[in-house]
């Protein structure tokens, strides 16, 4: 079983969690959802799948906030628009169990692309960044489906994926059930 990236955010009172994304476009998130669908009731897995606005392949992890400080927002906002990258494809070949119950797509090799422009970012925003989330260095890229208590050796899938064409700051709003985007900024097609 395959260890789940830690933000290393603290257990607290916190109201959101902030953390880069990249997101699939609109089209590959539902195919991902239907695909997600059909694997709960093939395996009889029971968690209930991520729905299509809330997929996406985690970052960087900024933290865990009460109220999101604006001064730390411009910051990021800042260091994220100095960001050059190039657009990239993100493919996933398999199901796996990562820790904490998570269902999820991930990938039979490194993926050096996503690896590379997860580096940047993180180079990029780590002035901004807490202690711990800038020590926060592995990285294995994947879609959380479902979370569930199954456990199983990951399975081969037909690839599915998405071209990576810009990556959000997303607010989790804990409890609630929902995201909402803070900013977006696109690949520039340089790096």
């Amino acid at each position: 079983m395959a260890v789940q990236l830690s933000f290393g955010w603290p257990e607290q009172r916190a109201r959101t969690w902030l953390f880069f994304a990249l997101l699939p476009d609109p089209r590959s998130a539902r195919a991902i959802f239907e695909q997600a669908v059909a694997l709960r009731r093939d395996l009889g897995l029971a968690g209930r799948p991520v729905p299509p606005d809330r997929l996406h392949v985690s970052l960087v992890g900024v933290g865990a906030y009460a109220a999101v400080p604006p001064s730390l927002l411009a910051d990021l906002s800042a260091a994220a628009r100095e960001l050059e990258a190039a657009p990239f494809d993100l493919t996933f070949d398999r199901l796996a169990c990562f820790g904490g119950g998570a269902v999820v797509l991930s990938t039979s090799r490194r993926d050096e692309r996503a690896q590379a422009f997860r580096r940047l970012l993180h180079q990029r925003l780590a002035p901004a960044l807490s202690r711990s989330a800038r020590r926060a260095l592995l990285f294995e890229p994947h879609v959380t489906l479902l979370r569930d208590r199954a456990r199983f050796k990951a399975l081969p899938l037909d690839p599915t994926g998405w071209r990576v064409e810009d990556f959000v700051l997303v607010e989790s709003h804990v409890g609630r059930g929902r995201h909402s985007h803070l900013g977006r900024w696109r690949l520039t097609g340089r790096g």
